[in-house]
């Protein structure tokens, strides 16, 4: 696997944006954050700010590096690197999902309500629970 970018997009207000979608494996909506598969040798900042549009249909003008982790080191190499992307616009020509990603639904919450999920384990996905947490801390939300 190439490895991946995940995306925090952080409104002015501490809202963010999650995805909710039908993920086969599980039979059922996961909630995620924005995220995408690196192209071959492809930057990940790149990558990231082109997952955002196409998924969420948004473009972002301040973009700041959290962490890069490794999904599962005993099994692969596969590296995401998560930012927080702030000062969000919607894109003109609004999303641009590919094939497969059309059962995508895009939700806009607060990142607390979005903590609050996970304490509630509603949202149980790895790199949506490591890139809210590092937000908020980072941040200094409450």
């Amino acid at each position: 696997h190439p490895g991946g970018a995940v995306i925090v997009c952080l409104f002015p207000n501490n809202d963010i944006l999650l995805l909710e979608q039908y993920r086969y494996p599980f039979r059922a909506s996961v909630w995620e954050l924005p995220a995408g598969k690196l192209e071959r040798c492809e930057d990940p900042l790149l990558c990231a700010q082109r997952e955002l549009r196409e998924e969420t249909g948004y473009t972002a003008h301040d973009w700041h590096h959290l962490t890069s982790l490794y999904t599962t080191p005993g099994f692969c190499d596969e590296v995401l690197h998560i930012y927080c992307a702030s000062g969000p616009e919607p894109h003109p020509d609004g999303q641009a999902l590919e094939e497969g990603e059309t059962s995508i639904v895009v939700h806009r919450l607060p990142i607390v309500q979005a903590a609050a999920m996970i304490d509630r384990k509603e949202i149980v996905d790895a790199k949506t629970i490591a890139g809210i947490f590092l937000t908020l801390r980072t941040r200094g939300i409450q």
